[in-house]
């Protein structure tokens, strides 16, 4: 077998770099979505051609988390995005469902707060305590359905947090029990 040029080992070494540049890309994004790192090999790695083909594997992983992370980025400033996000994960409760209890509500996709009354506020006027007390499952529920958001978007103050809760609690069917929304029911 012959020798690799010059070109040839310059051009593995550029490969072996970007597999560090993704694999570091790779569990930053990882590490945003509270997600374990993906293993990484520590053998050496001999074969430039399989080198690329690793480095292509960490490229797409890093990629595809990006891309996720950046529409949940998008749907936390649209609230029809974030209610298409949340009727992913719940199926059964719908962006027209959530949007006409946003409306009852007052949000009509925009926040409100209500300093007047109850010191509700969003989109769905929620009481802070209700939606601290019930966003952890809902984002649990999300992570154990396949869908792991962010922590960042667990908040009060998130269109998407306050979606993904709404219809959480849609589905155990605490919309008009008394627990958030009776006073619209």
């Amino acid at each position: 077998m012959a020798e690799p040029t010059t070109a040839q080992a310059n051009k593995c070494i550029t490969v072996k770099k970007a597999i560090k540049f993704y694999k570091t890309a790779t569990w930053k994004w990882q590490d945003q979505f509270g997600m374990k790192h993906t293993k990484s090999s520590t053998k050496q790695i001999h074969s430039c051609r399989y080198a690329a083909w690793v480095a292509k594997l960490w490229q797409q992983r890093a990629w595809r988390l990006r891309d996720l992370y950046k529409q949940y980025e998008a749907a936390n400033r649209d609230f029809r995005l974030a209610a298409g996000v949340a009727h992913q994960i719940f199926p059964t409760i719908t962006i027209e469902r959530l949007w006409n209890r946003a409306n009852v509500e007052g949000g009509h996709g925009e926040w409100v707060w209500n300093r007047n009354g109850s010191n509700a506020g969003g989109w769905f006027q929620f009481m802070q305590g209700t939606y601290y007390g019930r966003s952890g499952a809902a984002f649990s529920a999300a992570r154990r359905l396949g869908h792991i958001i962010p922590a960042k978007f667990n908040s009060f103050y998130s269109v998407l947090g306050q979606n993904v809760t709404a219809a959480y609690m849609f589905t155990l069917g605490l919309e008009c029990s008394g627990e958030g929304w009776a006073a619209s029911c």
